[in-house]
């Protein structure tokens, strides 16, 4: 019988979330370096990806590459899957986590 760890290995594959400096982004980036995946944080803010990525760098046996990145912005999108494919040579996990909320409640946006 499989383990949990053998049924959920990641090793080798390269995994882009975006929102991936803080929050929810950064807890499922987390979980998903636990179980062997290179992760590529991309948020608009670069220093909190950075700040972010050199934690994990630390905690993790993989690679962490901070991006930035808004993913309203087609050309942004664009220039952070061509340093992906730069780096890595390959995408096989999207998490399309990036949000926010201005000024008030979720519920009254």
């Amino acid at each position: 019988m499989r383990t949990i760890r053998q049924l959920f290995d990641l090793k080798g594959q390269v995994a882009i979330v975006t929102g991936g400096a803080a929050g929810i982004g950064a807890q499922m980036a987390y979980a998903l370096g636990e179980a062997g995946a290179h992760l590529v944080l991309a948020a608009r803010k670069i220093e909190r990806c950075a700040e972010e990525a050199d934690k994990m760098q630390r905690a993790l046996s993989v690679e962490v590459m901070p991006a930035r990145c808004d993913v309203a912005k087609a050309e942004e999108v664009d220039a952070l899957y061509d340093q992906v494919m730069e780096k890595f040579g390959r995408v096989d996990i999207l998490v399309n986590n990036s949000g926010a909320t201005w000024g008030g409640a979720l519920a009254r946006i």
